[in-house]
Order: structure tokens, then C-alpha cells, then sequence
């Protein structure tokens, strides 16, 4: 079930509600804009915490992103040391082990570029989404509050 759907099913019987309610027009129609203000205020507040859960997520996936860069960048280092140390001690033969090490090293870089690279656009999409979500749920609301108050017009 949609969040629009929802939202417009409220206020359908929101508005069924008041057109039947036994009170006069002047406090029906305060009613109306009281629970259509609430109504407003808490879709705010939806695309709110959708924006604060958006840059959370963000702000998460880059943490996560550096961390796994620092990971592997401190891996590739040791890797690289440890070859450095073989290579002094085995001589001609170590040269061959140290340029596969390097070479391991470097892929390993790349790699790890790959997966921060991977992690901050997944980040980034994510936000983008949750974004999109809360604009799309404030417009429905607001789509909605119009068309109902207009409903209401057309009907006094």
C-alpha cells in the first residue's frame, strides 16, 4: 500500500466525516483547516526524517567506504613489506617473489578503489532515492490537501 493511498484515503473520510458531523459550517470549516494544517505539519515531518535517514545512510556508506579503503591500504602495505623483507633475504629469486608482490599490491589497490568507488555511488543512490521518496510524499500531500480543500469549496 502506498503512502499516497493512504493519505487520500484519510482525508476521504476525513472529509465524509465533517460533511456529516452535526456542526455548524463556521466550525466545521475550522475543523477542516485544523486537521489539514496537522495533516500538512505531519508530512513535513515524513519528508524530514526521510532527508535525515538519507543523509544517515549517506554519511554511514562513506564511513564505510574510507574504512575499507584504509583496510585494504594498510593490507597492500603490509603484503608489500613482507615481500621487501623476503627479497633482502633470498637474493636473485626474491626479485621474482617482490614483482609479484607489488603486483599483488597494486591489484589490491585497485580493487579497494573499486569497492570505495562501489560503496559511494551505492551511498549516493541511496540518498538520491530516499530524496526522490520524501519530494514524491510531500507533493502527494500537498496534491492532496489541495484537492480536498477544493472539493470542500466546490461543495459549500
Amino acid at each position: 500500500m502506498k503512502f499516497s493511498s493512504f493519505v487520500k484515503g484519510m482525508l476521504v473520510g476525513l472529509g465524509v466525516g465533517y460533511l456529516f458531523a452535526p456542526k455548524s459550517g463556521k466550525e466545521t470549516r475550522k475543523d477542516i483547516s485544523d486537521k489539514l494544517e496537522d495533516l500538512k505539519e505531519q508530512g513535513m515531518d515524513y519528508a524530514d526524517t526521510a532527508a535525515e535517514k538519507g543523509a544517515e545512510i549517506a554519511d554511514t556508506s562513506k564511513h564505510a567506504a574510507q574504512d575499507v579503503k584504509s583496510t585494504m591500504k594498510d593490507a597492500a602495505g603490509d603484503v608489500k613489506e613482507t615481500a621487501q623483507e623476503s627479497a633482502e633475504k633470498v637474493g636473485k629469486e626474491a626479485k621474482d617473489v617482490k614483482h609479484e608482490a607489488d603486483k599483488a599490491a597494486d591489484d589490491m589497490k585497485s580493487t579497494a578503489k573499486d569497492a570505495a568507488d562501489d560503496v559511494k555511488d551505492t551511498s549516493k543512490d541511496a540518498a538520491e532515492d530516499v530524496k526522490g521518496t520524501a519530494e514524491d510524499a510531500a507533493d502527494d500531500v500537498k496534491k492532496d490537501t489541495k484537492k480536498y480543500i477544493n472539493n470542500i469549496k466546490d461543495n459549500q
